[in-house]
């Protein structure tokens, strides 16, 4: 699909599950519903501001949409909520042998009078994508392709093809602090949005072992909308199940997570660490066979694949 100043040595953290209920903690305490044994945060911050929120983003294993946010950059409340999805992504991933890069465009609006429902609780993980007719990303044409909507049942994943989205391949043309501008004749004016500046990661390094009894330091360029989202990954298959949203709330480039905070993730030895700076607007738009709320974003988005022991 998108977060507290105490002193530089302690830090406000909030977490946040999936009713989007804060809970706030100061100085050394911890809670997080469900963990068996709360405890205090051990931070080591020393002259150093740190400040975040945790949001918690583990919605269980029956009927949850299954999204690849190591590249879309946008999370599954937020591909919901939101009649459209305009994006323009630059995307790295580091495995610690190499780093591969890909850039991409992706367009999609949902026809609001068909959910996509699957059974037996009546779930809805998407909406049938609406044919725009002839798309342009920078007066370039965009490709229609069919919207797949993938989802997790009884530990298994189901692939729904659902309508139409549009997809531009940028690998070889995609540049920062650009504007990028969709247009067609069906969806009305035209939506832009312009690509942040190139986001690096410092810490941790792809293939780094992490050990969850140590703290943790994420650094990074930049500190304006950088967030980062963790993931347990299934090396087998490479699916990700996100876990955790970070989202610092000062003007910083680094977190420290506390072991403590580690140990709050599952037990899975693989996990990516997908560091985003993102430029992101919300807009309602109207045309002659579509019109809502869209979510307008470009995103510099790094992934860093690493193992927790």
């Amino acid at each position: 699909m998108v977060f507290g100043l105490i002193t530089k040595t302690t830090c406000l953290v909030k977490i946040d599950f999936m009713k989007h209920a804060l809970i706030i903690l100061s100085g050394l305490g911890l809670l997080l519903a469900g963990c068996k044994q709360p405890a205090e945060v051990e931070l080591d911050v020393v002259g150093q501001e740190n400040e975040f929120e945790v949001i918690s983003l583990d919605q269980g294993e029956s009927d949850v949409p299954v999204n690849q946010v190591d590249s879309v950059a946008v999370l599954a409340e937020d591909q919901l909520n939101f009649a459209g999805l305009f994006i323009v992504n630059n995307v790295k991933v580091d495995n610690g042998r190499s780093i591969r890069e890909f850039a991409f465009s992706k367009a999609f609006v949902a026809d609001p009078g068909r959910p996509i429902i699957i059974p037996p609780f009546d779930r809805r993980v998407g909406h049938f994508g609406v044919f725009l007719g002839n798309l342009t990303l920078n007066s370039l044409p965009m490709t229609p392709i069919l919207h797949r909507i993938r989802v997790r049942r009884a530990h298994a994943e189901t692939t729904i093809v659902a309508g139409f989205e549009y997809f531009r391949d940028l690998t070889s043309d995609y540049q920062a602090n650009q504007t990028y501008v969709w247009r067609s004749d069906s969806a009305g004016a035209g939506v832009s949005i312009q690509s942040p500046a190139e986001l690096s990661v410092l810490s941790p390094r792809g293939g780094s072992v992490i050990l969850r009894n140590r703290v943790l330091r994420l650094r990074w360029s930049g500190v304006e909308g950088v967030f980062v989202i963790i993931s347990a990954r299934e090396a087998s298959t490479e699916r990700l199940k996100p876990v955790l949203l970070i989202r610092p709330t000062g003007n910083q480039n680094s977190v420290v997570l506390s072991p403590k905070v580690l140990r709050l993730l599952p037990r899975s030895a693989h996990f990516v660490f997908t560091f985003v700076r993102a430029n992101r607007k919300e807009l309602s738009i109207g045309g002659a066979v579509f019109s809502g709320e869209i979510l307008v974003q470009a995103a510099s988005v790094y992934n860093i694949l690493v193992e927790l022991r």
